[in-house]
């Protein structure tokens, strides 16, 4: 379904989300937030890329229940646009593969029990040109990558030519993104402002030429995306 009348300024939004009651529910937390405004609908995964390409949306919010269904909406997409902004919401981390599910064209990816406000949050960051990693997630990601920490390990093994990069702070910072720590946690675990952090990252981003904290993380595990593509 597409909406002909949205109020201008709005970042448009195309959902997806074979759950009907789950679709009604995107669509009013769309509708009560002032930055959004419902560009399309699908409910159908194979669906999407045609709403896409009628709607041209400025974010895509794909619901998927599996590898197969985010696929499915991810190539399709590219080939419609391969600019496309997709946020990725899945229900089970242990079924999709979410190193491939980034190089597919995700830019950002939730659990599907996230917040509202994480929802809203992470939309607005990917229609910006940002990234969005549910922070259950990270640190499934990064063991994926690296294949080389325990579940209960604190620290994370980056790769040796970032090291050489970055001082020893940095590294520390870097290390706790790649685990899925937030800014405040970053702070309260380094003893730091919340400000000093942002300081540290913005350092970190410079210094590996990429603009948010997903890329950061995959740059320092590179050798890792190596290993498992």
């Amino acid at each position: 379904m597409i909406n002909e009348h949205q109020p201008a300024g709005r970042t448009r939004v195309l959902f997806a989300d074979s759950v009907e009651l789950f679709r009604r529910g995107l669509r009013d937390l769309l509708v009560s937030d002032g930055r959004f405004a419902v560009a399309a609908e699908a409910a159908r995964l194979e669906d999407v890329a045609v709403a896409y390409k009628r709607a041209r949306p400025d974010v895509a919010l794909v619901a998927a229940t599996s590898e197969g269904e985010a696929m499915t909406a991810l190539f399709g997409l590219a080939q419609v646009d391969r600019r496309a902004r997709v946020l990725l919401l899945i229900s089970d981390e242990t079924r999709v593969p979410l190193l491939r599910i980034i190089r597919a064209g995700a830019q950002g990816i939730l659990r599907r029990d996230a917040s509202p406000a994480t929802i809203l949050t992470a939309l607005d960051d990917v229609a910006k040109g940002g990234a969005a990693l549910d922070q259950r997630l990270a640190a499934t990601l990064f063991r994926a990558l690296a294949g080389s920490i325990a579940p209960e390990s604190t620290s994370a093994a980056i790769l040796p030519s970032v090291v050489s990069l970055l001082s020893k702070r940095e590294r520390e910072v870097l290390e706790a993104l790649a685990l899925g720590r937030r800014n405040k946690q970053i702070g309260t675990d380094l003893g730091v402002s919340v400000g000093t952090v942002k300081t540290h990252l913005r350092h970190i981003f410079r210094k590996l030429d990429v603009e948010d904290r997903t890329a950061a993380v995959l740059v320092a595990l590179d050798a890792g995306m190596r290993r498992v593509a």
